[in-house]
């Protein structure tokens, strides 16, 4: 590829060595730019790279799924820590860290429910999980109406609330019980994917 970048090779490694060596910091500052977003922070601060790290380190290490704690955190600046809380199987887990969060969250104006709205828009409630699109692409390619079905989840659960089943819109409906299967056993998390949020989903799967 050099040689798109320069025809001559001296100039072109160096031009190339630039903006590779420029990459980290900038992954860094975008990094951490949406990951104040997500943390319901609107700016910059001392500390916030620590404390998203200090996150991301405790959930991990109390084996909490990542979609929902993000989901929850919104549910907490709002004033209600209890769902975020019951992820962990020790609640006083998040205590110290909450603390932490709410301090930084004190040097901003923005009232608790309009944080919570800021969060969710960025913190999604619905993901697909990998082994749940395999399932998705596998039985797509033999049942053609289960693809508008599985891309519906996106476009009909952005706008809607955590209490909400999207299976009520028909995007989900009927499509878990068509990808039936044994779960795999890496993905060992206590949320869930989207296609567990439909109404009798484990009836037809395979634990």
């Amino acid at each position: 590829m050099l040689p798109l970048i320069d025809p001559l090779t001296e100039l072109a490694i160096a031009r190339a060595t630039k903006v590779i060596d420029a990459f980290p910091a900038q992954y860094a500052a975008r990094w951490l730019a949406g990951v104040r977003a997500k943390l319901g922070l609107a700016a910059a601060g001392d500390g916030d790279a620590a404390l998203a790290a200090d996150w991301l380190a405790l959930l991990a290490a109390h084996a909490v799924d990542f979609t929902l704690a993000w989901r929850r955190l919104g549910d907490a600046a709002a004033g209600d820590e209890r769902p975020l809380a019951a992820l962990f199987a020790d609640p006083a887990a998040p205590v110290d860290w909450l603390a932490r969060w709410r301090r930084r969250l004190e040097l901003e104006p923005h009232s608790g429910d309009q944080r919570c709205a800021a969060m969710h828009r960025v913190n999604p409630l619905y993901i697909p999980r990998n082994h749940r699109v395999e399932e998705a692409l596998a039985a797509a390619s033999t049942h053609a109406d289960l693809a508008p079905r599985a891309l519906g989840v996106n476009r009909e659960g952005a706008g809607r609330s955590d209490t909400e089943p999207l299976c009520q819109t028909g995007a989900l409906c009927g499509l878990s019980a068509s990808l039936s299967g044994r779960r795999p056993e890496w993905p060992r998390l206590r949320g869930k994917g989207v296609l567990d949020d439909a109404p009798g989903a484990r009836d037809h799967a395979v634990a």
